[in-house]
């Protein structure tokens, strides 16, 4: 169902927009020339990473390039937002459900995946919500509990290297 609402909200913004937005311009430019964006890991490092290959989709087709960027990114990030709300903070399904379909299928969110370039903050709350659901693992203390702290820090690493917002959450990982 996660996936199904995702994928419909988001096919306009996939399939409605005939032009390639702001930045993805020059980006689509750096894809054919195979110029790979090495500055913008000054700042975050692996966001080249992720949204290089998706500037070589939209060689193919920004189109392809924007579905991609649903399927992989934003049906995932709903998902793991459906899962923090289920399982750690106990909401019924419903309500869970629907707060975690809804920021990603929002009319003026239809940016997101149309802006290749501008959708990195995609990637980054879905690395964030990685590290904190594997935070709460840790907090669970099931066995081998410090496995799930190292790789909530390295999640929350990844995060705040993809996406500078990630690094608010220092305190509250600190705290768990």
């Amino acid at each position: 169902a996660i996936s199904l609402l995702v994928v419909l909200g988001n096919l306009v913004a996939i399939f409605g927009l005939d032009t390639i937005f702001l930045d993805d311009q020059v980006r689509y430019t750096f894809a054919v020339e195979n110029f790979f964006p090495w500055y913008i890991a000054k700042e975050n490092f692996f966001r080249p990473f992720f949204l290089f290959p998706l500037y070589k989709l939209m060689q193919i087709s920004p189109y392809l390039a924007r579905g991609v960027q649903v399927l992989c990114f934003m049906v995932p990030l709903s998902f793991s937002f459906y899962i923090l709300y289920r399982r750690v903070f106990g909401l019924p399904i419903i309500l869970a459900l629907s707060a975690s379909v809804i920021p990603n299928i929002l009319p003026a969110q239809e940016l997101i995946p149309a802006f290749i370039d501008g959708s990195y903050t995609v990637q980054g709350l879905l690395a964030t919500n990685i590290s904190i659901l594997l935070a709460a693992k840790y907090v669970d203390g099931e066995d081998e509990k410090y496995r799930y702290l190292f790789a909530s820090i390295i999640g929350y690493i990844f995060a705040v290297e993809m996406v500078l917002h990630a690094i608010f959450l220092l305190v509250p990982i600190l705290v768990l």
